[in-house]
Parts: C-alpha cells; sequence; structure tokens
C-alpha cells in the first residue's frame, strides 16, 4: 500500500502509517453516538491518547 485514505480519530496512526512510507491522501473521523456509558471513555481517549473526538465531545455539553 503505497496510499490510503483512513478512517481513524487517531493521530499516531496517522504518524504510524506515514513513517512506514505510506502517503495519507485523507483522514475521515469516525463518531459514534455519546452516551453515559462511553463518555468517560472516550474522554479518556481524547486526554490520554490525544485521539481527535473534540466534536463528538462538544455535543455534550451543548446537550447539558
Amino acid at each position: 500500500v503505497r496510499q490510503a485514505m483512513v478512517l481513524t480519530n487517531n493521530p499516531d496512526k496517522l504518524r504510524a502509517l506515514a513513517a512506514g512510507g505510506v502517503e495519507i491522501a485523507g483522514r475521515q473521523a469516525l463518531y459514534g453516538s455519546l452516551n453515559d456509558h462511553n463518555h468517560r471513555y472516550l474522554s479518556a481517549k481524547a486526554e490520554r491518547a490525544g485521539h481527535w473526538l473534540d466534536e463528538v465531545l462538544d455535543t455534550r455539553s451543548s446537550r447539558d
């Protein structure tokens, strides 16, 4: 694989692919439904691993 359109919210994944010689043709964010059961988990992924989840996490604060 020389080029890929990547479905991810994980910046480390993009860096690893690029370091491996894969040209990133684009990135599509993936968002599921935010709810009381997954909010802490998704917040931790964003805070600890740097996942791009601000858009989905912002929907909760607009609902509160």
